[in-house]
């Protein structure tokens, strides 16, 4: 919990402790709401061509994890240049309702972090990225018009989720729950997915009613909670 706080906190410092670290909001470009991160430190940004090398097959975020933040490039375990979650995309759109295993909207659907991220169901059960893909979740999404290609959307990782959060009363919300709650206590509903696992069972999910980041629903229980997708806009 000390590093989850810690991790957050860095990121908002990051967000509005200087001018050059203020991630700006652009609403209506698209349909979407639109997270602009170019005027934050050059280093917490993936130029075009770290975005580009930290995706694989079809559009889907290489398998990584966020606390060692190792890198699964080729099907192997080892450290790369690019730490996957060390950067964020630059400018993304966000999607205005979350998905469900094909792929469509839907504000009330649970699924399984495999099937949000695109890989078959055996990526629940390991973090070695040897899981074989799958045409599931934000990789299936078409976007609110139905006209965009596959692997156009992708899972977020959870430096990007928390600057989503960060900035969520400027978003636009079709499905209620991606509010803060007053009560401040947390609900499936309220939470959701990120790419970047934590270990071979769990991977990294975000409370948005309470801004908690959590590692505490398994990824190889098949336990469901939400997924939003992100378009990166390059």
């Amino acid at each position: 919990m000390k590093n989850t706080i810690l991790g957050l906190f860095v990121i908002l410092f990051m967000l509005t402790s200087s001018n050059e670290a203020i991630s700006q909001i652009v609403i209506g470009e698209g349909g979407y709401a639109v997270i602009d991160c170019s005027g934050m430190a050059k280093n917490a940004v993936k130029t075009a061509d770290e975005l580009a090398k930290s995706k694989g097959v079809g559009g889907r975020l290489k398998r990584h994890v966020a606390n060692d933040e190792i890198g699964y490039i080729g099907g192997t375990h080892g450290t790369t240049e690019l730490y996957i979650n060390q950067k964020v995309s630059r400018k993304f759109a966000v999607a205005n309702q979350s998905i469900d295993k094909l792929g469509n909207e839907s504000a009330h659907n649970l699924i399984t972090w495999a099937e949000a991220a695109g890989w078959d169901l055996s990526a629940n059960y390991e973090v070695t990225g040897m899981a074989e893909i799958a045409n599931t979740g934000c990789v299936m999404y078409k976007g609110t018009s139905g006209n965009d290609a596959p692997g156009t959307w992708r899972l977020p990782t959870q430096r990007e989720l928390m600057i989503i959060y960060s900035v969520r009363g400027q978003l636009k919300v079709v499905e209620p729950t991606f509010v803060e709650m007053p009560n401040g206590t947390g609900t499936l509903g309220n939470l959701y997915w990120t790419a970047t696992e934590s270990s071979d069972a769990k991977g990294w999910n975000l409370y948005f009613n309470i801004g908690q980041v959590s590692d505490i629903y398994n990824k190889d229980n098949g336990e469901t909670v939400r997924a939003r997708c992100v378009k990166d806009l390059y």
